[in-house]
């Protein structure tokens, strides 16, 4: 047991941390985050607080949480996606998928942390897909990235919450990705490497993938019509402000143009890291993704 006062407990977090167990965590009470807090900034204290107090919070956790797997898929729209994670939850005993979209959905706070990124993201995506779009992104690519931290660290959190009170610890959860740093704050909250936590790019050819995306907007059934006159949504606001208030079928095949248009950092291929790349030209990237379950 450590002597009291500051120095007492800088020597005991210095153990822990000298000393690890069960990989990198070791074991600390609530009282001595709490402790650890207060002795901020106090005479004596040498060490770096932020990033011990850090370990420790993660120390705290109870020694009984289950390991928690994810495999996040990711990519375009309409690359597949979901009908990928579909197949291989239900080929995999043990294994469940949920759905990002459908998960966030239930969730009204997800939904107005997405709604308020996107509103950021709305006024820097330039009009109807022009070829600055690129660069107003790369410009203002710090505060897109903000923009979207709340609502990603919100999913990953519900999600992680949700898997524990469920018993659903092997999960194929496919959502969206728009810079590297998202994958950051995933391996955040589900920590442990690349054997609790791996990544999936799906890609498709660009020009198969835009036939696809106009494939299935129409097959969703969306009442174009009313919608380009009633709309208020940015996207029709910025389409009627821009080809008139009446609908036109060639006016709206430039709007799914536009947005297909959506620009996305590039997710490389880094196995060690637990990040794969599969290409589901011929949907056929399930196979391609056997090994992870292999392993």
């Amino acid at each position: 047991r450590p002597g009291r006062g500051v120095v007492g407990r800088q020597r005991a977090v210095r153990g822990l941390c000298d000393r690890p167990r069960d990989g990198d965590i070791a074991h600390a009470s609530a009282q001595t985050v709490h402790r650890l807090r207060a002795d901020r900034g106090a005479p004596g204290l040498t060490w770096a607080p932020k990033r011990l107090l850090r370990r420790v919070v993660l120390a705290s956790q109870p020694m009984d949480t289950p390991s928690l797997q994810i495999i996040y898929v990711t990519g375009h729209n309409a690359t597949g996606k979901t009908t990928l994670c579909e197949q291989l939850a239900e080929k995999h005993e043990g294994w469940h998928f949920i759905d990002g979209d459908e998960f966030r959905k239930g969730h009204p706070e997800l939904e107005q942390s997405i709604t308020d990124a996107c509103k950021v993201i709305d006024l820097m995506r330039g009009t109807l897909g022009n070829e600055s779009l690129v660069d107003e992104v790369t410009q203002n690519a710090a505060e897109i990235r903000a923009a979207w931290v709340p609502h990603f660290t919100g999913v990953f959190e519900k999600l992680r919450a949700e898997m524990l009170a469920t018993g659903k610890h092997k999960v194929v959860f496919p959502y969206h990705c728009y810079h590297c740093s998202t994958l950051d704050l995933l391996r955040t909250v589900f920590p442990g490497g690349p054997g609790n936590c791996k990544v999936v790019e799906v890609e498709v050819e660009r020009e198969l993938l835009k036939e696809r995306f106009f494939q299935r907007e129409v097959k969703a059934g969306m009442d174009h019509e009313k919608a380009w006159r009633e709309d208020q949504g940015a996207r029709m606001k910025l389409c009627r402000e821009h080809y008139g208030p009446e609908y036109n079928k060639e006016d709206y095949k430039k709007l799914l143009e536009w947005r297909f248009i959506f620009y996305r950092e590039e997710i490389k291929e880094e196995p060690e890291a637990g990040v794969y790349v599969v290409n589901n030209d011929n949907f056929d990237a399930a196979e391609q993704l056997e090994k992870l379950f292999s392993a």
